[in-house]
């Protein structure tokens, strides 16, 4: 098995060589994690199974230029309760995230121009994810959990913040402490810059 490997701390200095988890912890364990997307889906589950409507609401997201557009729909609506996650993770506090997660088929880009690829791409540690922002104006929108958490989950955690007409003091807001439960634990932002990602500008 492939060992699940973590960036250590560099004290500023770039280009360590990962390390695998003290405890051993392989990517496969990694994956088989209890998310919460993988909860959503089976409470979706669970209801259709029991014959039990689920009411749904369309949104309109996107970025702040208007270069990104989508539509979000989501199973129960933000406003009849649906929860929305803030996360203490180093990724989702510096990236601003409100999350909630709809499966891919309930996602729509809009935007002409290749919708999701005209997204910009960030992604660290094991690279199974996609953080996806607008290159032009640098909104944050979501992530791409590719196939992180196939076969029970796939779809996105979307930026409720990059919805339109949602009033963010009405949400039902539930904190959770990824930076506790998501390994390697620790904060590790600030730890992935190399300079040779970053191209040199022209005179």
């Amino acid at each position: 098995m492939t060992k699940l490997e973590v960036m250590p701390p560099t004290n500023g200095t770039t280009g360590s060589a990962p390390q695998p988890l003290p405890d051993g912890m392989t990517i496969e364990a990694f994956k088989a994690l209890p998310w919460r997307p993988m909860n959503k889906c089976r409470y979706l589950a669970e209801q259709a199974a029991a014959g039990t409507p689920v009411p749904a609401k369309t949104y309109q997201g996107g970025c702040h230029c208007g270069a990104i557009a989508f539509d979000v729909t989501l199973q129960p609506p933000l406003e009849d309760g649906h929860t929305v996650i803030d996360c203490s993770c180093s990724a989702c506090r510096r990236l601003g995230y409100l999350l909630v997660y709809p499966t891919r088929d309930n996602v729509v880009f809009r935007n002409r121009g290749g919708g999701q690829k005209r997204c910009g791409v960030y992604q660290f540690n094991l690279k199974v994810q996609e953080h996806l922002f607008c290159k032009r104006c640098g909104a944050s929108l979501m992530i791409d959990f590719l196939e992180r958490f196939h076969p029970e989950f796939d779809g996105y955690g979307i930026n409720v913040r990059a919805l339109r007409d949602v009033d963010l003091s009405k949400l039902s807001i539930e904190k959770t402490d990824g930076a506790s439960y998501i390994p390697p634990f620790v904060d590790t932002a600030g730890q992935w810059y190399e300079e040779s990602d970053v191209e040199e500008e022209k005179e």
